[in-house]
């Protein structure tokens, strides 16, 4: 077993909390903006130290071409688009600049110290709590506030319509732990998975963990998280060894009781939120999804396709294709397009839950949704080793 130093430890510590506080907020700054900026330092400082901060030339040829892009996007947009606003486009360029530079410093920390499966472990373990945490206050909620649970909300919505079904029947409440919306945690928590379940480090998750971490995003009655969640098992299951591991594990046919008997106990909120919604939505009686993708495009600037809105003028949504394309226009649609792609061929089952979350939820702008790219490259092309945790 790989022995690892406090400050390691403290690091993938501040990674993993930054991931879940994405959406706490003072003033301008996300909690998540701060504990990665402390990360960064502390990897600056411990590297000044033990002389070993360092860039790779292709990463700083990334940095630059980065910054370059997005500089001659609000230049561009300075000069042709009287719509833009340029304080948004600054506070843009600095967030999405810092981060590219932290996060590389933060991606070549883990690196060069092996911390990868450390780094799942903790992971692994902050989602359990945060499932736990959401549970506890659904159960609080259905029970009438019978449990203090306000506090964990101080620095979030805490808003009827964040965790009512529809955002008014609270005969259905969405968890949502301490995210601000249930897709939110949804999108953390399939995150999780998918980097547990599809990296090629081979690292064996706890079984109870998942099975709590899997009910949790049940129980955000978030559809489209649910369908991901779903394709992520596929994918775990893929394989035929795995399937019939399945079967004849008695764990397993203990988890697959309690599954159904949870099922079961859960049928009139499945029935209400997922069957019948996707009843409508093949009937055309809902047509809130394909309005959420058809509206996320809405914000393209045909008038200026190649060089968009500019960085950060366009409203939040749920797409970041589209999000990409309404901000930084063509050019940067095409950018990310690729990269994607190259997701998609270095791991290819990752790559495709990497495209769905991605049109899932928007937020590139968001230091959550860069722990989210961070984690993606770490654990994206290795060579297979036995089998750990």
């Amino acid at each position: 077993m790989i022995k690892h130093d406090s400050i390691s430890v403290l690091v993938i510590g501040l990674i993993s909390i930054a991931f879940v506080l994405a959406d706490w907020r003072i003033g301008f700054l996300t909690f998540a903006d701060i504990l990665i900026s402390l990360a960064a330092i502390i990897i600056v400082i411990k590297g000044l130290i033990n002389k070993s901060l360092y860039f790779k030339y292709n990463q700083l040829y990334l940095i630059v071409g980065f910054i370059l892009v997005v500089s001659i996007n609000i230049f561009s947009n300075l000069l042709f688009n009287a719509d833009f606003l340029e304080d948004l486009g600054i506070k843009g360029f600095f967030k999405i600049s810092c981060f590219i530079i932290m996060f590389t410093l933060v991606f070549n920390f883990i690196k060069e110290l092996a911390l990868e499966v450390k780094l799942l472990q903790v992971l692994n373990i902050t989602a359990f709590i945060v499932c736990i945490l959401g549970i506890y206050i659904s159960i609080s909620i259905y029970l009438n506030g019978i449990f203090p649970y306000e506090f964990l909300w101080k620095f979030t919505r805490d808003d009827l319509a964040s965790y009512a079904y529809k955002g008014w029947d609270e005969s259905v409440i969405r968890t949502r732990s301490i995210f601000s919306e249930p897709a939110h945690l949804g999108f953390y928590l399939n995150a999780i998975l998918a980097i547990t379940y599809l990296n090629k480090y081979k690292y064996n998750i706890n079984k109870f963990i998942d099975f709590t971490i899997i009910i949790t995003i049940i129980l955000t009655f978030s559809y489209s998280s649910i369908i991901i969640m779903l394709l992520i098992k596929i994918f775990n299951y893929a394989k035929i060894d795995k399937l019939k591991h399945f079967y004849v594990s008695k764990k397993s046919i203990v988890i697959t009781i309690i599954v159904a008997i949870s099922i079961i106990s859960m049928w009139n909120q499945i029935e209400k939120t997922l069957i019948n919604r996707t009843q409508e939505i093949l009937s055309g009686a809902d047509t809130s999804a394909s309005a959420r993708v058809e509206g996320s495009w809405s914000f393209v600037n045909k008038e200026h396709i190649f060089i968009g809105n500019g960085i950060g003028n366009t409203p939040p949504i749920f797409n970041n294709y589209a999000y990409v394309l309404s901000d930084l226009g063509l050019i940067g649609f095409i950018l990310f397009v690729i990269f994607s792609f190259i997701v998609l061929k270095k791991n290819f089952q990752l790559g495709l839950v990497f495209i769905a979350m991605n049109f899932q939820k928007g937020g590139y702008l968001g230091a959550g949704y860069w722990i989210f790219i961070l984690l993606v490259l770490i654990y994206i092309n290795r060579k297979n080793r036995n089998p750990v945790g």
